[in-house]
């Protein structure tokens, strides 16, 4: 039977506006009343749409009234660190360290379980514009990861901002869309193991034919753009 069930935001873009909470609000009442139990969301990046600090202070306003009911992973989007990497990267990073009560030691990378299913979270570790910076670091870090929590045959999730090259429409539907330098190598650390799920945002594509794609479909290693 069925025991994760998880759901996938991205590019909330949140700006200091009282209005701009209730997309956010919306989709966690939607979550709540899901006909299965929900016990993760993932947050893939694009938080604040300025990334200015009060922008953050409504995203986690609400945050913090969903904490107790569901894991929630976020990553930083390129909207997150477009004007000033250090010191966003610093607040998402501690709300992170702070709820999963984990260490990433400033790093943009971190895992998590949850019902016994491994969740990974890699994020650009510099300003880049519109990509992402991986650094090998992470690499490595997805690959021991990846190794253990797929070797007993269970699936693994995997969320980065931006998609891999070349796919979701890429570069047609956006020219600058995609992971950056490091697309292909962290792809093939993925396509290396069985049963990977990877989820991305940045697209703003909404549900069309393109949402969902294979990266290596005898490993059964898919990609969903959210």
């Amino acid at each position: 039977g069925q025991n994760l069930a998880f759901a996938c935001i991205a590019d909330t873009h949140l700006i200091d506006n009282d209005s701009a909470t209730v997309n956010l609000n919306n989709f966690f009442e939607d979550v709540d009343l899901s006909v299965n139990k929900i016990d993760a969301v993932l947050l893939a990046g694009d938080i604040a749409e300025y990334g200015k600090n009060a922008e953050y202070a409504r995203f986690f306003n609400v945050f913090d009234k969903q904490k107790d009911k569901y894991k929630i992973f976020l990553t930083m989007g390129n909207h997150d660190v477009r004007f000033q990497f250090g010191k966003n990267q610093k607040i998402i990073m501690d709300k992170v360290n702070e709820y999963l009560n984990i260490n990433t030691n400033g790093k943009s990378f971190y895992s998590y379980d949850v019902n016994g299913y491994t969740f990974i979270v890699i994020g650009t570790e510099k300003r880049v514009l519109e990509k992402a910076h991986i650094t090998q670091e992470q690499i490595d870090f997805l690959d021991k990861e990846l190794c253990r929590a797929t070797k007993d045959g269970k699936p693994a999730f995997v969320m980065c901002h931006q998609a891999f090259q070349n796919t979701h429409g890429l570069p047609e539907v956006w020219k600058t869309g995609d992971m950056g330098e490091q697309s292909d190598e962290v792809r093939a650390v993925m396509e290396k193991y069985k049963n990977v799920f990877f989820i991305n945002g940045h697209l703003h594509g909404g549900i069309y034919e393109k949402t969902f794609e294979y990266l290596n479909k005898e490993n059964n290693v898919c990609s969903l753009s959210v």
